[in-house]
């Protein structure tokens, strides 16, 4: 499920865009863990949920730039629905449902359970000696 919900995300998931009044911005850029929206010589702060700066800042540079480059004007509902699905998170995810897989196959006992707790589970999978020859 956890999983499943982060292919619905957008950018307005982590971005609070309340303060902008605006429909189109010139430039985009992240300073200070905010999204600055740029029209007319105007910057708008938008913060940005904590920990996401740099996702954001990859998310953004992809999308809107090239080459350094800023490609054009931009509709802010656009903006506000751009996909933000975050891949590494979702590696994450993945790579702790293998060792819940592992877990069960291997039948290794487990105190606690969670993404929390992954790498307290990917440790005793490492101590099984097939393991670097299942999942590494």
């Amino acid at each position: 499920e956890m999983m499943l919900n982060l292919e619905n995300r957008i950018l307005k998931d982590m971005v609070n865009f309340s303060q902008v009044s605006i429909q189109k911005i010139d430039n985009i850029k992240i300073s200070k863990g905010c999204l600055i929206l740029t029209h007319k010589n105007a910057d708008y702060q938008c913060k940005i949920k904590t920990g996401k700066c740099d996702f954001i800042q990859k998310l953004i540079t992809k999308t809107y730039f090239n080459n350094g480059n800023f490609l054009n004007e931009i509709n802010i509902s656009e903006l506000k629905t751009l996909p933000a699905i975050d891949f590494g998170e979702q590696t994450k995810i993945k790579n702790y449902i293998d060792d819940l897989i592992f877990v069960l196959y291997f039948d290794i006992s487990l105190s606690k359970l969670g993404m929390p707790e992954a790498l307290n589970i990917k440790k005793l999978c490492q101590k099984n000696k097939f393991y670097k020859y299942i999942l590494l």
